[in-house]
């Protein structure tokens, strides 16, 4: 049996884009810092499919993402990893109040590979 799952916490680097794919398919992309100890922070680059939530997200949200780690090699053969998100939550939004402070689940399906 193999797993491939993480999550993450952090903050939104960028408001999320949505991009059609030549197949129709929504790409929704934003990236997320974890701070990960003294003066170091780690960027992930977050992917999902077909989801509607992506307008919701903008810079400076603090978020959960759990999913699968992906890896593209580019052309220099640099190795790009990014996070293929299944379930996607807002933790503490900046631009949108919810009810009693509550987080907002905007995805939870499985990814589509």
């Amino acid at each position: 049996m193999y797993l491939n799952q993480i999550t993450i916490i952090g903050n939104a680097t960028r408001d999320a884009e949505t991009k059609v794919t030549s197949k129709g398919k929504k790409k929704n992309t934003f990236a997320v810092a974890v701070n990960a100890g003294q003066d170091k922070v780690d960027f992930f680059e977050v992917l999902s499919l077909d989801k509607d939530y992506v307008e919701k997200i903008k810079k400076g949200d603090s978020v959960m993402v759990q999913g699968a780690m992906r890896s593209n090699k580019s052309e220099s053969g640099t190795v790009y990893w990014s996070l293929m998100a299944n379930k996607v939550l807002v933790l503490n939004a900046k631009t949108k109040k919810t009810k009693k402070n509550e987080p907002e689940y905007y995805c939870e399906n499985e990814p589509e590979y």
